[in-house]
């Protein structure tokens, strides 16, 4: 089965964004520090954790003049499998047009202990421009698994008392079939998820709703399993040092 990994360009954007709060190393140089906890691990609208909670983080330097980057990601996951750890290392590059207009892109390199048949690469870039948001993402490398690819359209609304929300669909070329009950098969999948968020207390807190459009036979044949493709509230809580 393809186990679908976190997309690295919400990392990067998200880290770039942190970077703003986190520590600079002289003039040159910005060290962010991120961990989230969640009540799930979602990526492309599946459950990585087979719904159960995820403490993630992360660790980036910036070089500020230029924008390039790098990172180190780690979170627990839950394949069924026996790999419990995904690794991620990743490099790209950040650059800000205006205060309304910024692009990013990256390499990244993801690894599961116990399970070197995951491990994988993506490419990936992403811009936002006024609100709107277009993202992709291109994940290769993986053994006996077809590349795959990814795109998401979204648009963030400003809300009253400083909080946001975050409307995206999705949709997902595996190029590999997936099975439903009745026999047929397709190979491009669907999501959609929208996520309020505010920062309160020092923490970024976040209510997430995300689903995708596959059956429970089509997550079965798929993940291993019927019950990580479907609706789901994610709650998270991050803090950026």
């Amino acid at each position: 089965m393809n186990l679908i990994k976190q997309i690295v360009v919400v990392f990067v954007f998200s880290c770039c964004a942190a970077l703003t709060q986190a520590v600079e190393l002289g003039d040159d140089f910005t060290l962010g520090l991120k961990f989230n906890a969640l009540t799930d691990y979602r990526s492309q609208g599946i459950s990585q954790t087979k719904n159960k909670p995820a403490v993630q983080g992360d660790f980036s330097v910036m070089h500020n003049e230029s924008g390039l980057l790098g990172g180190v990601w780690i979170s627990n996951v839950d394949f069924g499998t026996k790999t419990r750890v995904e690794e991620g290392y990743y490099a790209g590059i950040y650059r800000e047009l205006n205060p309304e207009v910024n692009l990013s892109a990256s390499i990244a390199h993801y690894e599961y202990v116990k399970e070197a048949i995951f491990a994988a690469d993506e490419a990936s870039g992403l811009i936002n421009a006024y609100g709107f948001s277009y993202s992709i993402i291109y994940d290769f490398n993986m053994q006996d698994v077809p590349n795959a690819k990814y795109q998401y359209f979204g648009y963030t609304f400003n809300l009253p008392y400083e909080a946001s929300l975050l409307i995206n669909y999705g949709w997902h070329d595996l190029n590999l079939d997936l099975y439903a009950s009745d026999g047929s098969t397709r190979q491009r999948f669907h999501t959609r998820g929208a996520s309020l968020a505010k920062t309160l207390g020092g923490f970024d807190w976040t209510i997430t709703y995300v689903d995708t459009d596959i059956s429970e036979a089509e997550c079965f044949n798929y993940m291993g399993q019927d019950d990580v493709c479907s609706a789901s509230v994610v709650l998270g809580v991050s803090k950026t040092f």
